[in-house]
């Protein structure tokens, strides 16, 4: 699978993916993104679906219950919050759209 998309130089395959080749990459390439997200409390045990999934093995289900509905009103308050800071139009020359 890896090669097969490192390898793609098919225009009409790639016209499906925004971008115009694949590179090679691992999770290495990653570690630094982890590791701010670990250092703002982002991973690790002390995380909002620990304590869901905490509740839901001890059979707590209106813990749980409850603490899915704060997961699911910051998911939608910070995806409100993002849609008013975002521009209503992407630029035409964005690097990302090729």
């Amino acid at each position: 699978m890896r090669s097969a998309l490192l390898e793609m130089d098919d225009p009409d395959l790639l016209a499906s993916f925004p971008r115009s080749a694949f590179i090679p990459a691992d999770n290495a390439m990653y570690a630094p993104i982890e590791n701010v997200a670990e250092d703002l409390g982002l991973l690790g045990v002390a995380t909002l679906g620990y304590y869901i999934d905490e509740h839901f093995q001890y059979l707590m289900f209106d813990v749980a219950f409850f603490l899915l509905l704060i997961t699911a009103g910051l998911n939608i308050a910070v995806d409100a919050l993002s849609r008013r800071l975002r521009p209503r139009q992407v630029p035409l020359d964005d690097p990302c759209l090729h």
